[in-house]
C-alpha cells in the first residue's frame, strides 16, 4: 500500500486503468475459453454421430448378409480420424461382430466397448466421448454401433487458453 500512496494522482489513474483492463481481459479470456470448449465438445459429438450415420446402412447390410469383411472395412474407414480410438459393432446377443482399435502403446489396456453398450446415446467421460447407437433391420436383426473418440485435442485447446491467460 505504501507504493500506491507514493504514486501521483496521474500514476494512480494509470494503475487503476491498467488493473481494470487486465481484469476485463482475463474475464473475457475465461468466457471465450469456456465457449470454445463447449462448442468443440458439441462439434465432436456431431462428428461422431455423423460417422455412425455414415456407416450404419453398410453395417446393417453386412449384418443381414453375415459379411464380416465388409463390416470390418467400414470400421477401418474410420481410422482416418486420428481422434477415433475404437469402434465396435455388437449383435443383439452382445457378441462382437466387427471392431476397430487405434494402436496404443503396449502398456495400455485394450478398449472395452462391450461395457458401454448399456447406455445408448452420447456420453462424455474425462478424456473421451462415447456414442452408442442401436440399429435395427427389417428382418428384426438388431445391432449396436459403439464409437469412442479421444478428447485430448479439446483439452490441449483449453490448456492453450490457460497459458494465454497466464
Amino acid at each position: 500500500m505504501k507504493i500506491y500512496e507514493r504514486l501521483t494522482f496521474r500514476g494512480k489513474l494509470v494503475l487503476q486503468a491498467m488493473l481494470t483492463a487486465s481484469i476485463s481481459l482475463f474475464i473475457a479470456l475465461i468466457a471465450l475459453g469456456a465457449y470454445d470448449y463447449v462448442r468443440d465438445r458439441q462439434s465432436a459429438a456431431e462428428q461422431i454421430t455423423h460417422y455412425a450415420e455414415l456407416i450404419a446402412p453398410a453395417v446393417i447390410a453386412a449384418i443381414r448378409f453375415d459379411d464380416l469383411e465388409s463390416a470390418q472395412q467400414n470400421l477401418d474407414m474410420l481410422a482416418r480420424d486420428s481422434q477415433l480410438e475404437a469402434a465396435g459393432i455388437y449383435l443383439d446377443d452382445d457378441s462382437l461382430f466387427a471392431s476397430y482399435e487405434r494402436k496404443k502403446n503396449d502398456s495400455a489396456p485394450s478398449y472395452d466397448l462391450r461395457s458401454l453398450i448399456a447406455k445408448e446415446g452420447i456420453s462424455f467421460a474425462e478424456d473421451n466421448l462415447v456414442l452408442v447407437q442401436r440399429l435395427s433391420t427389417e428382418d428384426a436383426k438388431k445391432s449396436t454401433i459403439v464409437l469412442q473418440r479421444d478428447l485430448s485435442d479439446l483439452q490441449a485447446s483449453l490448456r492453450g487458453f490457460v497459458a494465454i491467460g497466464l
